[in-house]
């Protein structure tokens, strides 16, 4: 089972301003479908209520949805409501004994927060966009446990410079 986090966020580690990413890269979201729509796994993702609500068709197709939220209805046709991040995760591990599993947290703050700092939560993935976007939601510090694996080279998208991060935590 390969738990992670995938993550953008600009030089202030803003993540979302008016509940929407304030960025648009098509280089980050396929880099996202990638990395949360593995060949050969089945595919989870851990999601707080706002980031569903965000988007467009209320679910990722091909992937396991799980939204963390005490308000929601418990059964939807597209995704799974739990209570908390644990109970994502006791979702996920029951499916994972049947296959081979990639989990995703991705999103929002509160999800992010609790992911890293869940020893199963192996790795972050970042996308760092260069600059201030008036964001009004933020990543916390990632903890010191993890350490950087790898950085990226900026690349320049219609005016955007980005570069993708892998955090590993230390063993």
């Amino acid at each position: 089972m390969e738990f992670s986090l995938v993550v953008a966020h600009d030089s202030e580690r803003g993540i979302g301003r008016d509940g929407r990413i304030p960025w648009q890269i098509r280089g980050d979201m396929q880099r996202f479908r990638e990395l949360t729509l593995k060949s050969g796994f089945t595919n989870v993702v851990i999601m707080g209520r706002g980031t569903w609500e965000s988007l467009p068709k209320k679910h990722l197709e091909k992937r396991i949805n799980l939204v963390v939220s005490r308000t929601l209805p418990k059964a939807t046709p597209q995704i799974t409501v739990c209570g908390s991040l644990e109970e994502a995760i006791s979702f996920s591990e029951g499916i994972g004994k049947f296959s081979k599993l990639n989990v995703s947290a991705i999103g929002g703050v509160s999800i992010y927060a609790a992911a890293m700092n869940d020893l199963r939560f192996q790795r972050i993935y970042v996308t760092e966009v260069d600059g201030k976007f008036n964001c009004d939601k933020f990543l916390s510090e990632i903890p010191k446990d993890y350490e950087l694996e790898s950085r990226g080279r900026w690349v320049d998208e219609c005016g955007i410079k980005f570069r993708y991060l892998t955090y590993e935590r230390r063993k």
